[in-house]
């Protein structure tokens, strides 16, 4: 994910993990809000099948950090779903 703090805009976000049903993959974007991230998942898949999903983020430590949790599941079938959290911090 990349985050332009002038423009306060969350590019080219994308996730992806592999499971024993296939690959899960997600590309969102979003806004920076004034302590969190407001993201929308514009396309999500498990395999073959379409998935749909939230993903959420808060700004740690000056935004020098994002520690967030996601939640996806396929449409035709919300049985089978993925959650997971994750802690992004700054590249030089």
């Amino acid at each position: 994910m990349s985050i332009n703090f002038d423009t306060a805009r969350v590019t080219q976000g994308q996730l992806s993990f592999s499971d024993n049903g296939g690959e899960w993959f997600a590309a969102f974007n979003g806004i920076v809000g004034a302590d969190e991230l407001e993201m929308n998942i514009n396309f999500a898949s498990h395999g073959n099948a379409l998935a749909q999903g939230e993903i959420n983020g808060l700004l740690l430590n000056n935004a020098s950090e994002i520690i967030g949790d996601f939640s996806l599941a396929e449409q035709e079938n919300n049985a089978v779903n993925a959650a997971g959290s994750f802690l992004l911090s700054e590249t030089p």
